[in-house]
C-alpha cells in the first residue's frame, strides 16, 4: 500500500500553475474534505476554516499583483485561515518547513527559506500573508503539490511503503518522475519543483527529493503544457 500523503507551496512565482483554471472550490471539494486517507491529498479543514477558505480568491497570479479589490477581500480570511491553521498546527510539518526551514530551499545559492526572503524584503510576520506572492505558498499549505491525480498516484503507487525506499530506489524514481513530465507534456521546471514538494509528503527525505528534482531538470527544456 502507498503512503498517506498529507494535503500543501512554492518558490515565489510557480511556474506549474495556470492561474486560469485554478478553481479553489472544485479542487478542494472534488476529495472529501476532512478524507485525509482517501484518495486526495489536501489538509483537513475545520468548518470554520473551510469557511475561510471559500472567501480567498487564490487564482491571483503573483506575477501580476494589480488587483487591488482581490487583493484587499483576500487580506482578512487570510488572516484568519493561517491564525487557526497555526494555532492547531494544521499545517503538514513538511509543508511548513518548506516555508520555513533554509534546509528545505530549492534555490541552496539563496540563504533563507522563503519566509526569510520577504521578511528581508519587508513583509515580516502576518504581512507575508497578505502579500499576493503568499498565494502560491498557502496553496501548497492547504492543496499540496500542483500535479496531475494521475501523475500523483503513479509515483506515489511506485514509492509505496517509503520505509522500503532504499538507495537504490532513487534513480528509478528520478527516472520516473522524468517519464511522467514527458509523458503529460509538463512544464520541466514547474513540474521539477512539484516533484520536489511531493516527495517529503509521500514520507521521502530532502535527499531523495533533491534527486528527483534534479533528474527532471535534466529534460531539455521544450514548450509543454503550463498544467
Amino acid at each position: 500500500m502507498a503512503s498517506r500523503r498529507y494535503g500543501a507551496a512554492g518558490w515565489a512565482y510557480e511556474p506549474s500553475l495556470n492561474f486560469e483554471r485554478w478553481n479553489m472550490a472544485e479542487q478542494y471539494r472534488r476529495t472529501y474534505r476532512w478524507d485525509i486517507d482517501g484518495p486526495g491529498h489536501n489538509t483537513p479543514l475545520t468548518d470554520a476554516e473551510a469557511a475561510l477558505l471559500d472567501a480567498i480568491e487564490l487564482r491571483m497570479d503573483p506575477s501580476h499583483a494589480g488587483d487591488h479589490r482581490t487583493y484587499k477581500a483576500n487580506k482578512t480570511p487570510i488572516l484568519k485561515l493561517m491564525s487557526s491553521l497555526l494555532q492547531r498546527d494544521g499545517i503538514p510539518e513538511q509543508r511548513w518547513r518548506y516555508w520555513a526551514d533554509p534546509e528545505y530551499r530549492v534555490d541552496r545559492s539563496i540563504k533563507d527559506a522563503p519566509r526569510g526572503v520577504f521578511e528581508r524584503n519587508g513583509n515580516p510576520g502576518e504581512d507575508a500573508y497578505v502579500d499576493p506572492q503568499f498565494i502560491p505558498y498557502l496553496r501548497y499549505f492547504l492543496f499540496g503539490a500542483y500535479l496531475p491525480d494521475a501523475v500523483i498516484a503513479r509515483f506515489e503507487q511506485e514509492v509505496g511503503n517509503p520505509d522500503w525506499v532504499t538507495s537504490g530506489d532513487i534513480v528509478p524514481l528520478g527516472e520516473l518522475a522524468r517519464t511522467l513530465t514527458r509523458q503529460n507534456a509538463l512544464n520541466r521546471d514547474g513540474a521539477a519543483l512539484e516533484f520536489y514538494k511531493l516527495c517529503p509528503d509521500l514520507g521521502l527525505s530532502q535527499w531523495i527529493a533533491r534527486h528527483v528534482r534534479d533528474s527532471v531538470m535534466k529534460i531539455r527544456r521544450q514548450g509543454g503544457s503550463t498544467w
